[in-house]
């Protein structure tokens, strides 16, 4: 029975985590981790996206697609969704300015809060929490579609 226990401890998924500046290698494992958890779609709320997003991202599930909200100052070019999408399709990029933090979607039934701007995951000291509400990503889902920009 303690083996089960133990087991079971070692192997749950956490509910939320904290990265302190350098753990740069473990936020980068565990975010990929969550990425590959996506059956059919991720939704990415961060408002400072760069090429090092998508290298995160080209870890999704074949046939996942993926949305990224974000603000018009990207540094994330439409010369780098079209390669992306070369390889990896589907990646589209939209825009809005409501959100403040960042937030990772999957299949529109599991949500992160994210801490930090996911390109930059364990530069410094941030936390991933699960989002455990069903109603909150509803919410979010939601406010997406009010609030996106042309």
């Amino acid at each position: 029975l303690e083996q089960i226990f133990e087991y079971i401890s070692e192997h749950e998924e956490a509910s939320q985590k904290v990265f302190f500046d350098g753990q740069i290698y473990d936020a980068f494992s565990l975010i990929v981790s969550l990425i590959q958890k996506a059956e059919t779609e991720i939704t990415l709320i961060d408002g400072y996206v760069d090429v090092g997003t998508l290298n995160l991202l080209s870890k999704k599930n074949e046939n996942v697609s993926v949305t990224i909200y974000t603000q018009k100052r990207t540094r994330l070019t439409k010369t780098d969704a079209e390669n992306f999408n070369a390889q990896y399709p589907t990646l589209e990029v939209k825009y809005t300015k409501v959100f403040h933090d960042r937030f990772l979607i999957l299949d529109r039934e599991t949500a992160y809060h994210v801490g930090a701007s996911l390109k930059d995951a364990g530069k410094k000291c941030f936390g991933i929490n699960l989002i455990q509400d069903a109603g909150i990503i509803r919410d979010i889902l939601q406010r997406l579609e009010l609030e996106t920009e042309e």
